[in-house]
């Protein structure tokens, strides 16, 4: 078991529409390990639990950019609310271990969410003026 750390994320506000559909979560994050043998993996926390993607053991100390999808809330098996959105928080796990003198790490500079939704459809008739300030007609 490694480091967990977790990031709330801002309060949606009316970035996703009343209405909206949630298609899908994707987690982010720009990850290396110190020495071959450090270990780290990206998720989110959801209903008071850390869900975690891929455990990523790379050959190498080049930072990687990763990415974890998540078309439904595994904490629920269900279609994402905004609800959970706003109380949805990333999560990065970060392993180290220690053989002899040697010290085998992982680091995580960047982790963020992006969030697909399709907003909802728009009912009943909006006016819209043109520069004249006339309605040249409705939308309906």
């Amino acid at each position: 078991m490694g480091q967990i750390d977790t990031y709330r994320l801002p309060n949606i506000g009316v970035t996703i529409p009343v209405g909206s559909t949630i298609n899908k979560v994707t987690v982010f994050a720009w990850c290396a390990i110190t020495l071959v043998g450090g270990k780290f993996s990206i998720g989110v926390r959801t209903g008071g639990t850390n869900f975690f993607g891929t455990i990523h053991s790379p050959p190498d100390t080049v930072y990687r950019f990763i990415s974890e999808l998540h078309t439904t809330n595994p904490d629920t098996g269900v279609a994402w609310t905004r609800a959970n959105i706003n109380a949805l928080e990333v999560a990065v796990e970060l392993t180290s271990k220690r053989v002899g003198a040697e010290n085998f790490g992982s680091w995580c500079t960047q982790i963020y969410a992006e969030v697909d939704f399709d907003p909802p459809a728009i009912v009943g008739s909006i006016n819209r003026f043109n520069r004249t300030g006339q309605v040249p007609h409705d939308f309906g």
